[in-house]
């Protein structure tokens, strides 16, 4: 059965207010794009950069309590952030204001590859051509990414040069608002 975009997100508004008891916060998409949220940073979990590799590893691994922690804390250092770029309080720190888009399953164990060569021997296919390994070495990188996105008004307030330009002082709110981790004391 074909429906329309707007019938769908209807009919997926329903099952989610079936389900949580309030309106999805895409309900209106089609009607106005405005309400499409903005990425805000994207981690990449392959980075060069060992901290922002770091900061993939910590949000990646942590449990649904741990992970709204952290998008609270981030949406309370990102209420101060916007505050210092625009010069008025901008409200953030709603539920849906900040939200984490985190593959939770691993998106590069297809398994090797190997090939039979002439000779007999089995070898694996990124041992035998440069182009195969450099291809699933991009394609680790593009897998393990975080993206944090805004709710419209917040990124209409931030504007679009300083999600650019700003980049480094996201991380590191983001990185911030990470756990620290517990250390167990024994008395």
């Amino acid at each position: 059965m074909w429906r329309s975009e707007a019938e769908v997100l209807a009919y997926l508004n329903e099952k989610y207010k079936a389900r949580f008891g309030v309106d999805s916060i895409t309900q209106f998409v089609a009607r106005d794009p405005r309400a499409v949220y903005r990425r805000l940073v994207t981690i990449q979990g392959g980075s060069q950069d060992p901290g922002e590799a770091q900061t993939y590893a910590k949000i990646a691994k942590l449990e649904p309590k741990p992970l709204e922690d952290c998008r609270k804390r981030l949406a309370v250092a990102l209420r101060d952030h916007v505050k210092a770029i625009v010069g008025r309080e901008i409200p953030v720190g709603e539920d849906d204001d900040v939200l984490f888009d985190i593959p939770r399953r691993e998106l590069n164990i297809s398994g090797s590859i190997y090939m039979a060569m002439d000779d007999g021997e089995v070898r694996g296919i990124s041992e035998i051509s440069a182009p195969v390994a450099q291809v699933t070495g991009d394609f680790v990188k593009l897998a393990h990414r975080i993206r944090v996105y805004v709710h419209p008004r917040i990124a209409q307030a931030i504007g679009d040069r300083a999600l650019v330009t700003d980049r480094p002082n996201l991380l590191k709110m983001v990185e911030k608002a990470c756990p620290t981790g517990t250390v167990d004391q024994v008395k």
